[in-house]
């Protein structure tokens, strides 16, 4: 969409004739936008990618370059989801979702015409108009019912301008802009709210005074919120001040007060049937005491095959011990290792519920322990029907916790109010710096470190060694010059779509983005039938993977094998990547079934997953 084509669609909002149709018009507009930005950074966007994913993505953020720009563009989504469910909107947020998009084409604007010194910020609104235009949408969101009528407390309901006695004023009165109450009609929260264009630290004192009050009165101090709209801390009476992304349930309050009378995680004894290694009672013990400590969010790096996941499961047996957590999420970024870690879980604490969220069929909302892949808890998250609340989880677990994912799927650990576990097999030097400052780590200083080096020297795995086969074509690429006329012809044909010209040349670490043939994989069999590990005393190959470039390279392998080897059952060798129908059941195969000796992958068998017979 042009620039052009955006500005009539905003002038179209302008004049929709309901406040629906405005908030539903923006929020299609914003998605125009985001594409727009894509497209002029030259980035490529994420398929199936969600609308919340695409605005916090580092593409739009670094585009658009201003925080509170970024925040305004969130109401603008939720606004356009609560209007496409058919739930009610005002004039007043209409009106404010409008003028965030005119903000945001205007600054698209500037940016094209190099105007972008002369561009203006939208200009701030009063404290009112903040609590009656954010933070109300931002409770419902959160399951609050927002009362009208002021100084009105009453079970369960979100009250405004409540009034406190003891004020440190000349009138010794103070007036809470929201205070969350339970169902027992007492205080769980209190919000204390700035206009947009006051730093939201101006409000702590003065809502930290309102929790006095209150404790004077119901012997406690509520949980206390202080927030301008655009960014909101929390605190909750046990960590220091944090930033969150939504307000809290009712429930989740209710929980977070009960844990203030939480103690130590002082019952450290581990499971033997679980992890009985000493490295991995160390990683454990590591974590815990690094809880203790106040921390909420810790790394452990284990090299492949030390045991990561039995120790994610006896750290939930540690912690759900002393109470410390009840619900617990595990997020990878592929089903297969989803459903992996769900087995053994499983195995692992039968007395547990479980939940894959990524398969298919009817799922347990309840359960205790959930797995996901990070693209469905995105979902999950920028759902009009939102399943998990922002306190949902107090444990979140995370599989090969790259940088990567955080810069994509970063606003998973902004929504969810919990703990925050990285599991990781790179190497501690290759693990980026930003990785350690989200998990609270110094740079170069995870909770655990357990390398490679360290494993083999203990015996807990196998050193390898590797067998270098290549060609002439693989190592040095192709150029066209120098091919033989039979060559020049052979090309040609393979790739007669698109010619080569006499300048044609191909790196040969890019080979395979080209081209692959069939004498080169039929070569590679061949080595590998006659040099690949034996054994049943040299009579069966070994079970072995094969990582093909793409899945039509793959196929090519396996058709050669069967045309080589007609004589071996045809399970032998078989493709394992995503195109195959219960892909996922195929690797399970692979680990039982002894005749099926020969897996050619893409993008499945690769990092993470345990095929111990391998």
């Amino acid at each position: 969409m042009t620039l052009g084509q955006m500005n009539s669609k905003l002038m179209k909002a302008q004049e929709a004739e309901t406040h629906l149709d405005r908030a539903l018009i923006c929020r299609a507009l914003l998605e125009d936008a985001v594409d727009f930005i894509y497209g002029k950074v030259g980035a490529k966007k994420p398929p199936k990618a969600s609308l919340l994913e695409l605005i916090d993505s580092p593409v739009v953020t670094g585009y658009i370059n201003d925080a509170d720009t970024v925040n305004a563009l969130h109401y603008v989504r939720i606004l356009g989801m609560n209007a496409k469910h058919g739930r009610s909107v005002r004039k007043k947020e209409a009106k404010l979702a409008f003028d965030n998009m005119s903000y945001l084409i205007g600054l698209i604007s500037s940016k094209e015409n190099g105007t972008e010194s002369a561009y203006r910020k939208p200009p701030y609104m009063s404290e009112a108009a903040t609590r009656r235009l954010y933070i109300d949408l931002y409770l419902k969101e959160a399951g609050w019912d927002v009362l009208d009528v002021e100084n009105l407390a009453q079970p369960a309901k979100a009250g405004i301008e409540i009034e406190v006695q003891g004020m440190p004023n000349a009138h010794g009165v103070g007036y809470c802009d929201y205070v969350l109450y339970g169902k027992d009609g007492k205080p769980l929260a209190i919000i204390e709210v700035k206009k947009t264009s006051v730093d939201p630290e101006k409000g702590r004192h003065q809502v930290d005074l309102y929790g006095e009050c209150m404790k004077k009165v119901y012997g406690y101090k509520p949980v206390l919120y202080y927030t301008n709209g655009y960014s909101t801390k929390i605190i909750d009476g046990i960590y220091p001040d944090r930033p969150v992304m939504a307000f809290h349930t009712m429930e989740d309050l209710e929980l977070m007060l009960q844990r203030r009378t939480r103690g130590d995680i002082t019952d450290l004894t581990i499971n033997d049937e679980i992890t009985n290694r000493p490295y991995q009672k160390m990683a454990i013990t590591n974590i815990c005491e690094w809880l203790n400590a106040k921390h909420r969010r810790g790394l452990l790096v284990m090299a492949t095959g030390t045991g990561k996941t039995r120790v994610a499961i006896s750290l939930v047996d540690v912690l759900t011990r002393n109470n410390w957590v009840k619900n617990v999420l595990f997020l990878a970024d592929r089903t297969s290792l989803v459903n992996q870690a769900k087995r053994n879980f499983a195995k692992l604490m039968p007395n547990m519920s479980v939940c894959e969220l990524s398969a298919g069929g009817e799922k347990d909302f309840n359960a205790r322990l959930m797995f996901c892949t990070y693209q469905t808890m995105i979902n999950y998250i920028d759902a009009e029907d939102k399943r998990f609340s922002s306190g949902r989880f107090d444990l979140i677990i995370i599989d090969e916790a790259h940088r990567s994912i955080f810069n994509r799927y970063g606003t998973i650990f902004k929504y969810f109010d919990s703990f925050l576990v990285g599991l990781t097999a790179t190497p501690k030097n290759d693990v980026d710096a930003n990785t350690y400052r989200i998990f609270g780590c110094e740079a170069g200083i995870p909770n655990f470190d357990y390398t490679l080096e360290d494993a083999v020297k203990e015996k807990y795995l196998v050193g390898y060694h590797v067998i270098n086969r290549t060609s002439k074509m693989l190592s040095k690429g192709i150029d066209f010059q120098n091919l033989t006329e039979a060559e020049k012809a052979q090309l040609d044909e393979y790739l007669e779509e698109d010619p080569p010209t006499p300048d044609f040349n191909i790196p040969g670490n890019e080979i395979f983005k080209y081209l692959f043939n069939k004498d080169t994989c039929c070569r590679v069999l061949e080595e590998l039938m006659q040099w690949g590990y034996r054994v049943d005393g040299g009579e069966t190959l070994g079970k072995t993977i094969i990582f093909a470039y793409n899945h039509k390279h793959a196929q090519m392998i396996v058709d050669c094998f069967h045309e080589l080897y007609p004589e071996y059952p045809a399970n032998t060798c078989q493709l394992v990547d995503y195109s195959v129908n219960y892909g996922d059941d195929l690797v399970l195969k692979f680990e039982e079934d002894d005749e099926f000796r020969i897996a050619v992958s893409v993008d499945m068998l690769d990092t993470g997953v345990d095929v111990p017979a391998v």
